[in-house]
């Protein structure tokens, strides 16, 4: 009997105030563990894009790249593949040499791709309906410049929802979604990405 005449038996109370917090206290530890659990997901890794790709590599110069054995589309392409790579001394114009069809008074941005510094000049030419892009990445070490140079094909009508000389044709939509950012800029960047000296 808890209380006896009168009095309150606090041995009792202790005891049943003790069970009740190791109660409570295992109930917020499971509540926790069962929290985490739930929502701790397996790690999921995206398919490395590269995994299937052909491996570029030169000895002499000692680098190599990986890319794609395909690039390119029904009304987009590159035009030589893989793309060019040249070496020069550090003391001749890699840009003049190198990526012979950008202009000299192209802008030149800086980007570091997988640690590596380049300097990055684009030009575009128009003609009879075709635009030719070209994508020049330079990059330096042990008194060398390395050039890799991609020239791309397209449509001038393509893209921004445009279907050029393609409308009605099978290509229409591809014409039309073409993103030359997403499309041909981008996989080119990861083409450089595998660029390893």
């Amino acid at each position: 009997m808890i209380i006896r005449e009168g009095k309150t038996n606090w041995l009792y109370i202790f005891i049943i105030l003790a069970l009740a917090t190791v109660a409570f206290a295992g109930i917020l530890w499971l509540a926790n563990n069962q929290t985490e659990q739930s929502t701790q997901f397996p790690e999921i890794k995206a398919p490395d894009e590269t995994a299937n790709w052909k491996v570029y590599k030169d000895e002499k110069n000692s680098f190599e790249f990986n890319y794609p054995e395909i690039f390119g589309a029904n009304v987009w392409h590159s035009q030589f593949w893989p793309p060019q790579v040249s070496v020069f001394p550090v003391e001749e114009d890699a840009a003049k040499e190198g990526c012979p069809d950008i202009p000299a008074d192209s802008q030149e941005e800086k980007v570091t791709i997988n640690n590596i510094n380049y300097s990055l000049k684009k030009g575009e030419d128009a003609g009879a309906g075709s635009l030719y892009s070209s994508y020049c990445y330079i990059a330096q070490k042990n008194q060398k410049n390395y050039v890799l140079y991609f020239v791309i094909w397209s449509h001038l009508g393509c893209g921004n929802g445009s279907c050029g000389a393609y409308c009605e044709t099978q290509f229409e939509t591809e014409c039309k979604n073409l993103d030359r950012i997403k499309d041909i800029e981008k996989p080119i960047e990861k083409i450089v990405s595998t660029f390893k000296f």
